[in-house]
C-alpha cells in the first residue's frame, strides 16, 4: 500500500512538473514567437521566385559567403540572422576586411570571406520563476543591430537600436556596455536609439526615445532628457544644413522632427509620403545626405526641408494581395517597410548609380534597384532572402569601378559591373 502510494504520489509530481513546463513553452511562444509568425503573409506570387527581372547584363553577382546553419539558427554559439555589415581597410595596402554584425553576435572575416574572427554579444540573463519551477531567460529580442564607431577610432561597436528587450550596445569583443528601455508591464519597451556626435568632440553620444527624449554616453550616464509626447518611430543624428553641427532627427506619423544637440526643436518638415523608417544617402557629390524611403510604389529622395530631389518607380514595392486574419485584424496587402540605399560608381567614366535595397516586413524577399540618375532603371532583382544592408568596396582611386556586398539574412552576394 505504502508503495501504491509514493507510485501514485511520484507519478502526480511528475504530471504537475511536465504541465508547468508545458506552461511555460507555451508562454514564451505566445508572447515572443507566435505574434511574428501570425503577422509573416503567403509570398505573393510576384515576389515568390527570386530572379533578376531586369538588366542581366548589366551585372554580375557571385556568392561571396554564406552562414552555416549552425550559425545562422541558432542562438547559443551562432551570430543569427545578418542585421548590418562594414567594409574596412586594415592599412595601407588595398587588403580589407569585412565586419558582419547578426542578432546575437558578430564575424570579422578577409576580403575572400574567410574567418578571422568572432564574437558573441553578452547579452543580459536574468532568472524567473513559474510556479515552483526556475528558468533563465535571455533578453534577445534587441531589434535591428547596427555596426558603429562610437569613439571614431576605427574599432566597430555594436549598436541593438531597440525592442521587446530594450536597446543595448556591445564593444568589439561582445561585452555588454549598457542597456535601456526593456518592456514591463508599467511602460512600453522603447522606441528607438541611435548614435551620434552631438557636441564635437569626436565620441558619440546615445540618443534614446523612450517615453521622452534622452541623451547617454556609451556608459549610460544621462545627459539630459525631454519630456514629450509625440512619438518617435525612427532616429538619426546627422548635419541637416551643412554647418558641420549634428542635429536630431526623428519621424512621426508622415513627417520629421528636427531638434538641435539641447533637444530644442529646430524646425518640422512634412515629407511628401507617410513612412516610418527612414535611412540616410549620401549624393554623389559627398556634400550632403539625403533622406530615402520606398512608399507607394515609388524610392523617394528628399532633403531635410522636405523638398523632393528625386523619386523614382519601384516596381514591385506595393502588392495588392489576399486578405490575411491576425490577432490585429484582418491584413491586405504586401508594401516595402524599409530601405537603404547608396551611390555607387559601377562603372569606369560614368556618373554613380543608385542602388537600393527594399525590405518587406511579412515576406521573405527583397528587392534590389539599380538607377540611373534619371530613374531609369538598368536592374532589378528579386532577392531569396529578406535584407536590409549593403556595402561598398572603398577604392584608392575615385574613378576606378566600385563593387558592392549585398547582404541576405544568412547570405552575402558580391556585386560589379560585366
Amino acid at each position: 500500500m505504502k508503495n501504491k502510494t509514493i507510485i501514485i504520489g511520484c507519478s502526480s509530481a511528475f504530471i504537475i512538473i511536465v504541465a508547468l513546463v508545458s506552461v511555460a513553452v507555451w508562454l514564451f511562444y505566445s508572447r515572443f514567437i507566435e505574434p511574428f509568425h501570425a503577422l509573416r503573409t503567403e509570398t505573393p506570387a510576384e515576389l515568390r521566385d527570386p530572379r533578376i527581372i531586369t538588366g542581366d547584363g548589366f551585372l554580375a553577382r557571385t556568392q561571396f559567403l554564406t552562414l552555416p546553419e549552425p550559425d545562422f539558427g541558432a542562438r547559443r554559439g551562432g551570430i543569427g540572422p545578418i542585421n548590418d555589415l562594414v567594409i574596412k581597410k586594415t592599412g595601407d595596402d588595398s587588403s580589407t576586411e569585412i565586419v558582419i554584425a547578426g542578432s546575437y553576435g558578430a564575424l570579422v572575416v578577409d576580403q575572400n570571406g574567410t574567418n578571422k574572427s568572432r564574437v558573441l554579444y553578452k547579452l543580459e540573463t536574468q532568472k524567473e520563476k513559474i510556479g515552483f519551477l526556475k528558468t533563465t531567460t535571455t533578453n534577445s529580442i534587441l531589434g535591428d543591430i547596427e555596426i558603429v564607431d562610437l569613439d571614431g577610432d576605427h574599432v566597430f561597436e555594436y549598436l541593438a537600436r531597440g525592442s521587446i528587450d530594450g536597446a543595448a550596445i556591445f564593444d568589439n569583443q561582445g561585452e555588454r556596455l549598457w542597456a535601456y528601455g526593456k518592456f514591463t508591464e508599467e511602460k512600453t519597451s522603447i522606441e528607438d536609439m541611435a548614435a551620434g556626435d552631438l557636441d564635437g568632440d569626436g565620441v558619440a553620444e546615445l540618443v534614446v526615445a523612450w517615453n521622452g527624449l534622452e541623451i547617454f554616453d556609451r556608459y549610460g550616464v544621462n545627459k539630459w532628457r525631454q519630456e514629450r509626447d509625440d512619438g518617435a518611430l525612427h532616429i538619426e543624428v546627422v548635419d541637416t544644413d551643412g554647418d558641420g553641427i549634428k542635429e536630431i532627427v526623428y519621424s512621426r506619423v508622415g513627417n520629421l522632427i528636427i531638434r538641435d544637440g539641447k533637444g530644442r526643436v529646430v524646425r518640422g518638415v512634412d515629407l511628401p509620403f507617410y513612412s516610418g523608417h527612414f535611412t540616410l544617402c549620401t549624393t554623389p557629390d559627398k556634400k550632403q545626405p539625403a533622406i530615402l524611403a520606398v512608399q507607394d510604389g515609388y524610392v523617394w529622395l528628399t532633403d531635410f526641408t522636405g523638398k523632393t530631389v528625386a523619386k523614382f518607380n519601384a516596381p514591385l514595392s506595393e502588392l495588392d494581395t489576399a486578405p490575411t486574419q491576425t490577432p490585429i485584424g484582418e491584413l491586405r496587402g504586401t508594401s516595402v517597410y524599409k530601405a537603404s540605399g547608396a551611390w555607387v560608381k559601377f562603372k569606369k567614366g560614368e556618373p554613380e548609380y543608385l542602388a537600393v535595397i527594399a525590405k518587406f516586413a511579412a515576406v521573405d524577399r527583397s528587392l534590389l534597384y539599380i538607377y540611373k540618375s534619371s530613374g531609369e532603371i538598368v536592374y532589378q532583382e528579386v532577392l531569396p532572402e529578406q535584407s536590409s544592408a549593403m556595402a561598398i568596396y572603398p577604392e584608392s582611386n575615385a574613378n576606378n569601378p566600385q563593387e558592392v556586398l549585398i547582404a541576405g539574412m544568412k547570405t552575402i552576394w558580391r556585386y560589379k559591373a560585366r
